[in-house]
C-alpha cells in the first residue's frame, strides 16, 4: 500500500500538478491524505482540493482529511509530528507514504519532514514542487533527485482548485480562419507603414464604437476621407465581405452581425495576441492549452480574461487593448485588474498587456512594480518571438 500525504494550501496546484504527475506515470498510489487546519476547513481549501483530486483520479482512489487542532499549524510541530505518527501506526507495516512538503505552514512542513525521517527512509520519503515545474526528492541520497514534469493541469482544473469555474471559452484551435486572416491583414497594414496602419484600425474601432452606441449595424459616415474609403473598400474586398459590406457613395459600412462589429472593434487584437501565444508555445510546449475570450465565475461573480493559457506550471494572463485611451488614463484599470487576480492565479501567475498605443512612462513604473510585462506599438508586428522570449525568462 502506498500513501500519498498532502496538506491542504492556498496554493493548490502545488498538490495537483505533482499528484497528476504520479498518476500519469502509474506510481501506485493507492490512498491520498490531506493534513487539514480549521481554517482551511473553513474557507472550504480542503474541500476544493478533495473534489479536484478525486477529478484528477476519476474517483478510483480513497481520499481522507487527517484534522490537525485550531492553532497548531502555526504553534506546535511536535503535536502535528504526533499526530502524523499515530496516524502511521494506524496503517500496516508494509505500508509505504510520501509527503508533499510544499505549501502549508512552515511548522507542518517541518512536522512532515520529521515524521519521515523517524518512520524511516525504507518506508516514507518527503519532496516538494519547485517553482520551475519540478519534484525534489530532497531527503535522497543519490544523484537522481529532481524529476521534470511534463504536463500541466488544464485550465479549468487550474481555476477549479480555487472555487471558480470557466463558464465561457473559445480555444484557439477553433477560431475561424477569416478571424486569423482579418488580424494579419491589419497586423501587414502596420508592418507597411505603422502610423497610418494604426490610424486606419482606429478608424475601423471608432465605426465599430458608433455602431454599438446607437444598437445599430449600419453606420453612415459622409466626413470619412479618401484613405479611408480607400482602404474599406479594399478590405471589405479582400476578406469577401465576410465582416461587413462598404458602399463608397454612400460613405456607409454595415456590418454583417453583432458579432463581427465587436470583433472589429477590438476583438482581432485578442485573435491574433492569442495566436501569436499559441506559435510561440507550440515550440516549447506542444499540448499547451491556450483560450481566448474566457469568463471565469465564482459565486455567480463573472471576471473575463482575454488570453489565458498554462506553460511551466505558470498561469498566464493576458489584457489586450486596442483604445486610444491606453495612452492616457485607461491603462490604470487595466493595470489594476491585472494586479489583482491572486484569486484564481495564486503565486504562479504571469500577467501582461497587449496594446495598440503606449502607456505613459508612470503607467509603465506601475505594470513593472507590478510585475506585469508590456507588449506595445511595434512589439506587435513581431509579436510570437517576444512572447516567447518572455515565456523563457
Amino acid at each position: 500500500m502506498r500513501i500519498l500525504g498532502l496538506i491542504a494550501t492556498g496554493q493548490p496546484e502545488a498538490n495537483l500538478e505533482s499528484t497528476r504527475h504520479f498518476l500519469d506515470n502509474k506510481s501506485q498510489i493507492d490512498k491520498i491524505s490531506i493534513l487539514s487546519t480549521e481554517f482551511t476547513q473553513k474557507t472550504g481549501i480542503t474541500e476544493r482540493l478533495k473534489d479536484s483530486l478525486l477529478a484528477l483520479c476519476n474517483n478510483s482512489l480513497e481520499i481522507e482529511i487527517i484534522d490537525i487542532p485550531h492553532g497548531y499549524e502555526e504553534s506546535n510541530m511536535w503535536s502535528i509530528q504526533d499526530i502524523i505518527l499515530d496516524w502511521v501506526k494506524e496503517h500496516p507495516a508494509t505500508a509505504r507514504f510520501i509527503f508533499n512538503v510544499t505549501g502549508g505552514t512552515k511548522l507542518m512542513s517541518l512536522a512532515l519532514d520529521r515524521a519521515s525521517q523517524m518512520i524511516g527512509a525504507s518506508r516514507a520519503e518527503c519532496f516538494y514542487q519547485s517553482r520551475d515545474h519540478k519534484i525534489v526528492w530532497y531527503q535522497r541520497q543519490n544523484d537522481k533527485v529532481v524529476f521534470n514534469i511534463h504536463k500541466n493541469l488544464n485550465l479549468q482544473q487550474r481555476v477549479g482548485s480555487r472555487g471558480y469555474e470557466i463558464s465561457k471559452q473559445q480555444l484557439i484551435t477553433d477560431i475561424a480562419i477569416e478571424e486569423l486572416h482579418y488580424a494579419q491583414i491589419l497586423i501587414n497594414l502596420m508592418q507597411s507603414d505603422f502610423q497610418r496602419g494604426r490610424r486606419f484600425c482606429s478608424f475601423i474601432n471608432k465605426l465599430a464604437a458608433i455602431a454599438t452606441e446607437t444598437k445599430n449595424l449600419t453606420v453612415h459616415f459622409p466626413q470619412m476621407g479618401s484613405d479611408e474609403v480607400d482602404g474599406l473598400s479594399v478590405l471589405a474586398k479582400i476578406t469577401n465581405q465576410h465582416f461587413f459590406s462598404f458602399d463608397e457613395s454612400l460613405r456607409s459600412i454595415e456590418f454583417k452581425n453583432e458579432y463581427t462589429r465587436e470583433y472589429m472593434k477590438g476583438g482581432w487584437l485578442e485573435v491574433y495576441a492569442g495566436y501569436e501565444c499559441f506559435k510561440a508555445l507550440m515550440a516549447l510546449d506542444p499540448q499547451a492549452e491556450l483560450a481566448i475570450n474566457v469568463e471565469l465565475k465564482k459565486d455567480n461573480t463573472p471576471n473575463e480574461m482575454d488570453v489565458m493559457f498554462i506553460h511551466q506550471a505558470y498561469l498566464y494572463c493576458i489584457e489586450c487593448k486596442t483604445a486610444k485611451t491606453m495612452a492616457d488614463n485607461k491603462a490604470q484599470d487595466v493595470l489594476y485588474k491585472l494586479a489583482s487576480l491572486q484569486g484564481f492565479g495564486g503565486l504562479n501567475q504571469k500577467r501582461a498587456v497587449v496594446s495598440l498605443y503606449p502607456l505613459q512612462d508612470y503607467n509603465l513604473n506601475r505594470a513593472q512594480n507590478s510585475d506585469i510585462h508590456i507588449f506595445q506599438e511595434r512589439d506587435l508586428l513581431d509579436l510570437e518571438n517576444k512572447i516567447k522570449a518572455w515565456l523563457q525568462a
